[in-house]
């Protein structure tokens, strides 16, 4: 049986159609995993390192200094030695492979631009840019379930929250690249006391550091994103989809 060319033709623009609609789709899927699989490589880069750095000093991150400045300064210094790096860029230099994502980066939620804090950068060897921001009492460890005293005498800390924690790891995972915007390439995650956590955690307690105010944006506060634990253990990015679907008590991706 022939075809004629008019049969032919309108086959082949549905054809172009259906490809239209579904090529984008598809990519767009295969780029979150590959964010998802880098994502989590580089998380499990700085967990393995810290942890090892911990054992060799027979100290936690606490003990490295008096104030958070002096113990960041001692992690930065040690890291080196338990991660491949490939460049390094220290605050306010013009160029180099790690300033475009934090020098400037995008808030998804709210579609603003934000000027980056994060003054040392290292670029390690699977293409991810790391960044510290010390800062925190430096109470809280991988738990995140201690209670106790606060020893300066304003009553009782709950340690089941980041605000204790001993600074902030900034990682983009592709550093020059776009869309430098926050989960989407950029995650933040916590140094503790024993190791490195990401951000968004089911066991988080306080408002202004949870998954469902800071990555769904029910209540914006930090322009830093807070999506990067729902990554790790969901192995998804399904918040940028069906936000409304999703929690920790919920659904834990759009096909659910």
């Amino acid at each position: 049986m022939a075809f004629t060319l008019a049969e032919v033709l309108i086959t082949l623009g549905i054809i172009g159609v259906v490809c239209a609609l579904t090529i984008p789709n598809v990519i767009a899927g295969y780029q979150e995993k590959v964010t998802v699989e880098r994502l989590t490589q580089t998380y499990n880069l700085l967990l393995n390192a810290t942890k090892q750095m911990i054992q060799d000093e027979s100290l936690t991150i606490e003990q490295f200094g008096s104030t958070p400045e002096e113990r960041g300064n001692k992690y930065w210094e040690l890291l080196p030695n338990y991660l491949k790096i490939v460049d390094k860029c220290a605050a306010n230099i013009d160029g180099g492979k790690c300033l475009t994502g934090y020098l400037f980066y995008y808030n998804r939620l709210v579609g603003k631009a934000h000027q980056g804090f994060y003054d040392n950068r290292y670029v390690l060897a699977n293409g991810a840019v790391i960044s510290l921001k010390p800062g925190g009492s430096c109470q809280q460890d991988m738990s995140l379930t201690k209670r106790g005293t606060n020893e300066i005498g304003t009553g009782k800390i709950v340690y089941g929250t980041y605000l204790h924690q001993c600074g902030h790891i900034l990682v983009d995972i592709n550093g020059k690249k776009g869309p430098n915007t926050t989960d989407k390439d950029i995650f933040n995650f916590v140094l503790v006391q024993d190791g490195v956590l990401p951000t968004g955690s089911p066991k988080e307690v306080i408002w202004t550091e949870m998954f469902d105010n800071q990555c769904l944006g029910i209540k914006i506060y930090n322009p830093n994103g807070y999506c990067s634990a729902w990554v790790i253990y969901n192995k998804n990015m399904d918040y940028l989809h069906c936000p409304d679907k999703l929690g920790w008590k919920k659904a834990s991706s759009c096909k659910d």
